[in-house]
């Protein structure tokens, strides 16, 4: 790589934008990448004690590069799961060359992942309580690039989550695509993640949210250029999955939709003269 890149090679002749495309093409991939998956999945076990479906992968030697800007491999420090293997040795390449590679790949890098994540995630990164991830460059880049994300902690039962998505989001500048995924357990290996997304014999994939759901939640702040998508893992079907989301979220949703119109009408109001 430090030769291909070296002086007065074809990469330094490239116009920025070219050499992006190349970057971005070059670290594409249909595997959403799980960001938190080491520290969730060993959190949920010790607070659940939950026997998975399928077992943790076994731990291997952490990943650990040592030159320069080492801070920036932090985030490589997490099990193998095969569907992660390419993510990580990706971010090692844009950040094992130059100068300009390390700048321009690392933005390439988080726009043409899909990024599985946690609701709290986005939050976290903006206010610094994932040190242990990426560094500060590094996150802020990570919430202005992102364009995907697949949002993992989705329990029926639970509105709070759903009624602040549009909070969860906000952080994501240039957000294109969120899906939300039914019925995974952050204590399973990301491999489910991946084949619920991109749709197997067993999962259907990512499918259009249904358009009363998707208004909800414009209607309670999620902005309306955002591609709204859902997808199921597991053996629950997703008209089971609505099912329950129309009896415990969407009552929630309307009432927090109502809120919302009755603060901006009342903002809107003009002061009355005597």
């Amino acid at each position: 790589m430090t030769s291909a890149t070296g002086v007065g090679s074809p990469l330094d002749r490239l116009p920025d934008e070219v050499l992006r495309r190349i970057l971005y093409f070059a670290m594409e991939s249909r595997d959403p990448f799980f960001l938190e998956y080491e520290a969730q999945a060993s959190k949920y076990l010790e607070r659940e004690n939950y026997n998975v479906v399928e077992p943790l992968p076994p731990v291997y030697e952490s990943w650990s590069v040592y030159y320069k800007h080492r801070d920036t491999t932090a985030l490589l420090k997490r099990r193998q799961d095969p569907t992660q293997v390419e993510h990580m040795a990706d971010w090692i390449i844009v950040n094992s060359t130059n100068r300009r590679i390390r700048r321009l790949g690392k933005e390439e890098f988080f726009k043409a992942k899909i990024l599985a994540m946690t609701h709290a995630l986005p939050g976290r990164l903006q206010t610094g309580a994932v040190r242990d991830l990426v560094s500060p460059e590094d996150r802020a880049l990570a919430l202005e690039y992102a364009r995907d994300v697949v949002i993992l902690d989705n329990n029926p039962y639970a509105p709070s989550e759903f009624v602040g998505l549009a909070k969860s989001l906000q952080p994501l500048s240039r957000l294109r695509a969120c899906t939300l995924l039914f019925g995974y357990y952050l204590s399973e290996p990301p491999k489910r993640i991946a084949r619920a997304v991109a749709g197997t014999p067993e999962a259907e994939g990512r499918f259009k949210m249904p358009n009363d759901l998707r208004q909800l939640f414009v209607d309670t702040g999620v902005p309306e250029n955002i591609n709204l998508q859902v997808a199921v893992c597991g053996r629950i079907p997703w008209h089971l999955h609505l099912d329950t989301l129309v009896q415990h979220v969407y009552p929630m949703l309307r009432f927090r939709a109502q809120a919302l119109t009755r603060k901006r009408m009342a903002e809107n109001k003009e002061p009355e003269f005597s």
